[in-house]
């Protein structure tokens, strides 16, 4: 509903992803709950409650500090997290090739390591980049 003096806005909560939101918002008495939603948008984005001498529903608020604080943290899982995964995955490919090459019967080949360059190749081949026109 929007009028001249009013600005309406509407919000979907999803069961699974906002169980959280959905139980607070589901134990504020029911003419509390536009009010702490407000009270609520407005910590979120840094504002004052403008509206005194009206009541909400307490509500868990982050201070600034302590949220930068938890996406530090939350940032620092992700990352090991990610590192384990990455450091995990040529052991991951490796098991399942020989997994595959197994059921059918061919084994697994070995792959020996790449002859090394000398200096003097590596001079080589450097002298001859330097001359190729590209």
């Amino acid at each position: 509903m929007t009028s001249k003096n009013r600005v309406g806005a509407t919000i979907q909560m999803v069961y699974g992803a906002d169980d959280d939101l959905i139980g607070w918002y589901s134990s504020l008495p029911t003419k509390e709950r536009h009010q702490s939603l407000k009270t609520a948008l407005r910590a979120g984005v840094g504002l004052a409650d403008s509206t005194p001498n009206r009541t909400a529903h307490p509500i868990g608020v982050v201070a600034p500090e302590q949220l930068e604080a938890l996406r530090n943290e939350l940032y620092a899982e992700w990352s090991t997290w990610t590192r384990q995964l990455v450091d995990s995955l040529p052991g991951y490919v490796q098991e399942h090739v020989e997994r595959a090459l197994s059921a059918t019967g061919v084994e697994t080949p070995v792959v020996e390591s790449a002859p090394q360059l000398t200096n003097k190749e590596v001079d080589q081949r450097v002298a001859k980049l330097k001359k190729a026109s590209w």
